[in-house]
Parts: C-alpha cells; sequence; structure tokens
C-alpha cells in the first residue's frame, strides 16, 4: 500500500512539478527505487517458480 501512494505521489509531482513534492521525493528517492527493485525482485521469483510448478506438472502428466 505504501509503495502504491509512494508511485501516485511521483507521478502527481512529475504531472504538477509542483517543487515541494518533487524536494520531497528527491530525498526519498533511494527508498523508493529500493522499494521498487525489490518488488520486481520478488514478482520475478513468483514467475519462475510458477513457471517451474507448471513445468513440473506438464512433465509428470504427460499428454496420452
Amino acid at each position: 500500500m505504501l509503495l502504491v501512494i509512494s508511485v501516485i505521489d511521483f507521478i502527481v509531482a512529475l504531472i504538477t512539478r509542483s517543487y515541494f513534492k518533487v524536494r520531497i521525493l528527491k530525498g526519498g528517492m533511494y527508498m523508493l527505487k529500493q522499494t521498487i527493485l525489490k518488488v520486481r525482485n520478488l514478482l520475478s521469483n513468483l514467475f519462475v517458480k510458477a513457471f517451474l510448478l507448471i513445468l513440473g506438472v506438464w512433465s509428470s502428466h504427460p499428454l496420452p
């Protein structure tokens, strides 16, 4: 939820080019980048696990 709020604030700051919001986000940019990287790694790990699970189920149950 916090990531969604951070992303929405970032987009609003980019659209409005509000100096105050952009200044706040420049300080929090490192944390935002780290959070995005963590989410990206988590999603890629889940995708790989799901792919391997599907591959394992498919290989253990061959078509007749």
